[in-house]
């Protein structure tokens, strides 16, 4: 039993990230060249093309358009005027043996799923200021007490020492907003901030071509889908998905806007 009432959405599912991001590459075709576990080191605009180069300057790849989709590491390619913040998030497996299993998506103030190859996934942390990339046994404890708020009957006999979990770290910017939309180019913001103190969002000069979507914080499927139609809809000219307002609250130059506003560039 539930230790609480709550929504209940008929519709509702879960679904496993890589075999979704499988699906949509496999759907995409040859016209999309995956580079896995390539490190772009750098990025440069030359003869109308972005660049993604290696370590050793070796291009990786080019193209009129690029999206930056690189979480925290967006910021290390270019600036929006900004640092994001990284938040360390740890989930915790349990043999599906060990508790009584819910046959549906939970979710409150953490979540648990149902049992999948006989393993249940309960989570998850909210660790700031902790970079381990490791599972720790403090993580294991909070998400078994979270669990048990959830639901006091599950009557789970795992020990938090001998569990397994897996460890991921959310990128949140200060509003805790997404961004998604053109990058703004501030270097040659800050040449023209004179001009720039009453400036609106239109007003800030870009990177030609180059866009990004990061910082979804904890919903990234959620809003990843709606933030690549909105990408494709500012790239492509055609009228956006979101209104306006909507837009603006996701600008990646939103944070360079307030700083020539108030004289901070």
């Amino acid at each position: 039993g539930l230790k609480s009432g709550g929504w209940w959405f008929s519709g509702a599912g879960w679904m496993r990230p890589l075999s979704l991001i499988a699906t949509q590459l496999a759907a995409a075709g040859p016209a999309v060249a995956p580079h896995f576990g390539t490190a772009v080191h750098a990025i440069a605009r030359s003869g109308g093309e972005w660049r993604a180069l290696a370590a050793d300057g070796t291009l990786i790849a080019a193209a009129p358009v690029l999206v930056l989709a690189n979480s925290n590491d967006t910021t290390r390619l270019a600036s929006i005027a900004q640092a994001l913040s990284q938040i360390r998030g740890q989930v915790t497996y349990l043999p599906a043996d060990n508790l009584t299993a819910p046959r549906v998506v939970l979710t409150g103030s953490g979540y648990v799923l149902p049992a999948a190859d006989g393993v249940v996934v309960t989570g998850s942390t909210y660790d700031r200021d902790n970079d381990d990339p490791e599972p720790q046994l403090q993580g294991h404890e909070a998400n078994l007490l979270r669990l048990a708020q959830m639901l006091p009957d599950a009557l789970v006999t795992a020990d938090a020492a001998k569990l397994d979990g897996a460890v991921g770290f959310r990128c949140v910017a200060p509003d805790r907003m997404p961004l998604v939309g053109a990058m703004p180019d501030v270097e040659a913001a800050r040449t023209q901030k004179a001009a720039l103190s009453g400036a609106q969002l239109a007003d800030l000069p870009r990177s030609p071509g180059l866009y990004c979507a990061s910082a979804y914080a904890s919903r990234g499927l959620v809003w990843a889908a709606l933030a690549g139609e909105m990408l494709a809809s500012l790239i492509e000219g055609e009228p956006l998905p979101l209104e306006g307002d909507l837009a603006d609250a996701l600008d990646p130059g939103r944070f360079l806007l307030k700083q020539a506003r108030h004289a901070k560039l």
